[in-house]
């Protein structure tokens, strides 16, 4: 799959911003972002586009959630090619490029299938995971199954997690550990099973014990039982007790009800609609007489009103001639005074004409004014004739200082000296300060190899390797420190485990004094019989009796020889008899008689045995332990003597090692800064020689300018040539423009002449049609116009005013004749009061009779209004009328006085009928669950004086048999300690109870070591499975990586075996071989760059390729090592498609000057 666009149409700070990933076959492109930039929220965008966006995304700040949106356009190898768009939500969250939801599959099917935490791990590489993976590869010392399944899986804890259930299997149990889980639970399993045996000898009068138990059990149980029985008994006393008083207010309550079933059960609210139908009928009723008085009162007042209609109808006239009547009055007083001032006017206009020696007396005053077109053109050639003077002194002025600034500039130009080429000089000055090579930095590297040749060999004699190079210390073979660890740790478990025996068997030889003490203790107080002695003795009784039945049943006797054998002779043969069962009587009565400290003896005699038996078995443990300690310590030396060192403890050599891995860092740093110190002298050289030729100090002493001085002096050098060019420069481009400049002016001289002589003959026309001469100026011409303004002004105020007398004599005469017309039409004559003033007597009677029509119709209205109203009571009289009757035949009476006596009826029984449900609810929970009618029955038979005396016995009843219940308790309890006493005592059962407690925790802890163990080997198994498969060609190709990774540094990589005998991954040097723990920081993490290269490429084969996502992993490295990775991902950029993420702007410039343009493609955002 590959990426072909990236849309961050709504995400973080983006909108609208697409990244094209079109070029090259896959193409390995650089997104560069400076901080703030979004780079993160980038990197948060793809993987949101491929798995969804999270619910709780910080990627918000811009958009809201639901506009987050993000957009891509992907192609498979197959060429099938397909735009998707994510956004946030819980579902149906993948659309395509209209719009339309798509399932998940069809995303999948680009992705291969491969999840977001398979994705992440293997085909995603940010800074923070090169760095831990680098880590855990010096860590981890190199194991070459997890190194090679950490680089294939993008896992790189797996190590940690085998070593972690190792750990924990180990913490449960080893096979000659103490401390253990197992082990330790194993060992305090035998000692309770010892301490039970112990406790647990039996006794003699079981089953007497058992049989009085069961009697006291039987006891208590009858006496139970009757305890129970009394006490329902008791409780349904009580509860008959409580109901009485409420069974006999129920049988009054229904008495009552019983008396009263004829009356008539009204409906709830029968009173509320009584109420409210009497009082609509009475508010009804008021309304009507109130509105037939008011309607009397209209009628009458209607019939006393008359309108003019005739005035009416010619309403509109009379408004407007009102409305002119004013105007008319104040233009008739106007009028003769507008006479009088036009012939004012015209007086003035005379005047002026006779200024301007214009006609007289008899001419037209309009006539005698100045044409508005040769008025205008006379103002504009004044005022142009100012503009044309001005404007040809300035330009006279620009055109002597612009010859004067053209002699200056070439002056100038001419004292500047020619240029010279300093583009050699810029170039070497740029190398030289990008280099950052400097004298002062040569000194400091000269004196840090010095202080780290010193402080190395220093180390190198405190750690007693004294007459050895530094390449021999850093190629020593000593062990590593997991190897002196698990040493140390083994020793410390053996040297435990010996303590721990050693202090177990002297617990035991305690313990097996003092029980011989407490033997001699019990042999002192007296002899102690025995079962065994018991045994001989009934021997000896027997034997004898046999001896007599034999003598008894043999006629001739026994002979001598076997009255010898059996010790005597026949005479004393009845003695020895009786001996003999006395002697067997009295040490069976002794043994009841002390059977305590015989059992006591037998209990020493055990335990005595047993700790025998267990000091034997320790002392044999720590002598086995011993041995394998020696053994161990043999392979301890064995260990160290490949490096030729006689090694002290563990611990000392774990402390011998920092020391050396100091030593060896310090050598690694020394032969670092040695090896840029020559290379930083040789550059200094280079650099001091150019500048010294190029700044033409060349047959100068090298050592008479240092490489400072050089640079500030080739600094100045190219400063002075820098400024001199751009001096000349800048005079050139002036010199160029003030010719144009002289030129131009030259051209704008002769134009304003030109101006200004044609101005002079289209004023002499001009001053023709004023009657001036042609040689008048501007300002006697402006005199001129202003007369004639002034006389055109009279003329246009003479026409205005007359204008506006006739406009009034107009007005006024078609006023006059619309009011005699008016006149006529009403039939009235003209009144000597005048026009207007008859008028404005017609408009107040029209006004009045205006306001008596609006009384008219507001009183008709009144009317109607009232007669709606008559109309509406009436039907709710009607109404009201109709709902009493009804409530009447609800109630069963005629007469509608009687219905709040029936009301009062209704509501007693109501309220009493509610009072007997509320007591049978009452009585109902005293019954228990019984039948409620049952129980009133019952209530009734019984005597209620008397329930209390029954109640108060009942009670006493029962706190008898509680007592007899609680001493019979007390005797099971102590039947059952004496029969906890007979099989071994309290001591015997906790011990069974923590020795079940003990063994179920051994089978936890079994299961679990079991499980451990079992993933532990699992994991090893996949381990070395993929380093079977993937050893060859993924470590030959990683390999080459790393070579080019380094600069031919290491070689190269292989597979070795450490001192455990464990398969490593090494670096191959010169023919030798360097292990990782070796290696510095940054070169692991190129080691594990380079195994997630070629497992990667390993992993294409037959697959969909799928984008490489990187994230700043070149961060650590130098320029020179980055530019060889940068070429090795634009070499797998040819199979999958590489997108390197990144802060840096130089890691843009390195690869620009590093792989071809075909193949990258740099991204800003």
């Amino acid at each position: 799959m590959k990426i072909l666009s990236f849309d961050l149409q709504a995400y973080g700070p983006f909108t609208g911003r697409t990244l094209d990933f079109t070029r090259g076959d896959h193409g390995l492109h650089l997104v560069y972002g400076p901080n703030e930039a979004g780079k993160s929220a980038a990197l948060r965008a793809l993987i949101a586009f491929f798995y969804g966006i999270h619910p709780k995304t910080p990627d918000n700040f811009v958009h809201d959630y639901d506009a987050l949106r993000i957009g891509a356009r992907l192609k498979l190898s197959d060429g099938t090619e397909r735009f998707f768009i994510r956004r946030k939500g819980s579902k149906n969250t993948l659309l395509d490029e209209s719009g339309h939801a798509l399932s998940e599959g069809e995303l999948a099917r680009f992705l291969d299938g491969v999840s977001q935490d398979v994705f992440t791990r293997m085909y995603g590489i940010d800074s923070s995971s090169l760095v831990e993976g680098g880590k855990k590869l010096a860590a981890g010392e190199g194991e070459l199954g997890a190194v090679l399944f950490a680089a294939a899986s993008g896992f790189s804890g797996v190590r940690e997690i085998i070593t972690e259930l190792e750990a924990e299997a180990a913490a449960l149990f080893k096979p000659t550990g103490t401390t253990p889980v197992i082990n330790r639970l194993t060992a305090e399993y035998r000692e309770l099973k010892r301490k039970f045996k112990e406790h647990s000898l039996s006794g003699g009068q079981w089953a007497k014990l058992e049989e009085r138990m069961r009697e006291a059990v039987e006891k208590q149980e009858e006496v139970s039982r009757l305890v129970r029985e009394k006490t329902a008994v008791l409780n349904r006393r009580k509860r008959m007790n409580e109901a009485c008083k409420d069974a006999d207010e129920l049988r009054e309550v229904q008495a009552e009800l019983e008396a009263m079933a004829g009356a008539v059960v009204l409906p709830e609210g029968f009173t509320v609609r009584r109420e409210r139908a009497e009082e609509r009928l009475k508010a009804a009723g008021d309304a009507i007489a109130r509105d037939t008085a008011a309607l009397k009162s209209v009628r009458e007042e209607i019939a006393s009103l008359r309108v003019p209609d005739d005035l009416l109808a010619h309403r509109a006239r009379i408004t407007t001639l009102f409305q002119e009547s004013g105007n008319y009055k104040q233009t008739a007083e106007q009028l003769p005074r507008l006479k009088e001032t036009v012939l004012e006017i015209e007086r003035d206009a005379r005047r002026v004409a006779r200024e301007l020696r214009l006609a007289g007396e008899g001419v037209s005053l309009a006539g005698l004014c100045l044409r508005a077109e040769d008025r205008a053109r006379i103002e504009d050639l004044c005022e142009k004739n100012k503009d044309l003077v001005t404007d040809l002194e300035h330009q006279n002025t620009a055109l002597a200082k612009c010859t004067a600034d053209l002699a200056e500039i070439r002056e100038r130009l001419a004292g500047i000296p020619a240029p010279r080429d300093i583009h050699a000089l810029e170039n070497l000055l740029k190398e030289y300060r990008r280099s950052g090579v400097s004298e002062n930095g040569v000194a400091g590297l000269h004196n840090q190899a010095n202080s780290l040749a010193e402080a190395s060999q220093e180390k190198m004699d405190k750690l007693g390797l004294k007459g050895i190079t530094h390449r021999e210390l850093l190629s020593l073979p000593v062990p590593g420190k997991q190897t002196v660890a698990r040493f140390s740790g083994d020793f410390t478990a053996l040297e435990q485990r010996i303590g721990e025996l050693e202090r177990h068997a002297e617990e035991e030889r305690s313990r097996l004094r003092r029980i011989e003490n407490e033997i001699r203790a019990l042999k002192i107080q007296g002899d102690i019989p025995t079962e065994e002695q018991l045994i001989q003795v009934r021997t000896r009784r027997d034997d004898l009796w046999r001896l007599i039945r034999a003598v008894w049943d043999s006629p001739v006797g026994l002979s001598a020889a076997q009255w010898d054998d059996r010790g005597g002779d026949e005479s004393g043969l009845p003695e020895a008899f009786e001996h003999a069962v006395s002697e067997a009587d009295e040490i069976s009565d002794r043994l009841r008689r002390e059977s305590d400290r015989v059992v006591r003896l037998a209990q020493l005699v055990a335990g005595r045995e047993s700790s025998e038996q267990t000091i034997g078995e320790l002392m044999a443990d720590v002598r086995e332990l011993m041995e394998r300690k020696r053994a161990l310590e043999q392979k301890w030396s064995e260990v160290w003597k490949p490096a030729g060192i006689t090694p002290g403890t563990p611990g000392d050599m774990s402390d011998w090692l920092i020391r050396y891995d100091e030593a060896t860092a310090l050598c690694r740093e020394w032969r670092a800064r040695s090896a840029e110190l020559e290379e930083k002298v040789r550059e200094l050289s280079r650099f001091r020689d150019g500048l010294q030729r190029l700044t033409g100090l060349a047959d100068s002493p090298a050592e008479a300018l240092t490489l400072s001085a050089l640079d500030g002096k080739a600094d100045d050098l190219i400063r002075n040539e820098r400024d001199a060019d751009i001096r000349r420069k800048d005079l050139q481009d002036r010199m160029f423009e003030s010719q144009r400049k002289v030129l131009v002016q030259e051209q704008e001289v002769a134009r304003a002449k030109e101006r200004l002589e044609d101005w002079k003959v289209r004023w002499a026309k001009a001053l023709v049609s004023a009657g001036l001469d042609s040689d008048a100026s501007p300002d006697q011409a402006r005199a001129v116009l202003r007369k004639f303004d002034e006389l055109a002004g009279f003329v246009r105020e003479i026409e205005e005013k007359s204008s506006a007398t006739k406009a009034i004599e107009s007005r006024n005469d078609r006023f006059e004749k619309g009011v005699q017309a008016l006149c006529a039409d009403l039939g009235r004559d003209m009144p000597e009061i005048g026009y207007a003033q008859f008028v404005e007597q017609l408009n107040g009677e029209l006004q009045e009779g205006l306001k008596i029509r609006e009384r008219l119709n507001a009183l008709a209205e009144r009317q109607r209004n009232l007669e709606k109203s008559l109309e509406y009571h009436r039907g709710v009289v009607s109404e009201c009328d109709g709902e009493i009757l009804a409530l009447l035949k609800e109630a069963h009476c005629d007469d509608p006085r009687l219905l709040p006596g029936r009301e009062a009826v209704s509501a007693a029984y109501r309220e009493k009928a509610m009072r007997a449900d509320e007591l049978r609810r009452i009585i109902s929970r005293s019954a228990g669950g019984s039948d409620l009618e049952v129980f009133l029955a019952e209530v009734a038979s019984v005597d209620a004086d008397a329930l209390p005396q029954e109640i108060s016995d009942l009670e006493r009843e029962i706190e008898d048999l509680e007592k007899q219940r609680s001493e019979l308790n007390q005797e099971i309890g102590r039947l059952d300690r004496e029969r906890d006493e007979m099989a071994g005592g309290s001591m015997a059962s906790q011990l069974s109870e923590e020795m079940e407690s003990v063994l179920a925790g051994i089978k936890d802890a079994v299961l679990d070591y079991a499980r451990l163990t079992l993933a532990a080997s699992k994991m090893r198994g996949i381990l070395e499975h993929h380093r079977k498969k993937s050893q060859g060609r993924v470590l030959t190709r990683a390999g080459e990586f790393f070579r080019r990774m380094t600069l031919d540094s290491l070689q190269g990589l292989a597979a070795d075996f450490d001192s455990s005998d464990r398969q490593v991954l090494v670096g191959l040097r010169n023919g030798g071989r360097v292990h990782i723990e070796a290696m510095s920081e940054g070169t692991c993490d190129q080691l594990y760059l380079a195994l997630r290269l070629a497992s990667l490429e390993q992993r294409l084969e037959g697959r969909e390729p799928m984008p490489l996502i990187l994230d700043d992993i070149l961060a650590s490295f130098d320029d020179i090592r980055a530019a060889q990775t940068l070429k090795i991902l634009a070499e797998l950029s040819g199979r999958t498609q590489v997108i390197l993420f990144t802060h840096h702007r130089h890691l843009c410039d390195l690869a620009s000057g590093n792989i071809p343009p075909e193949v990258l493609c740099v991204h800003e955002l």
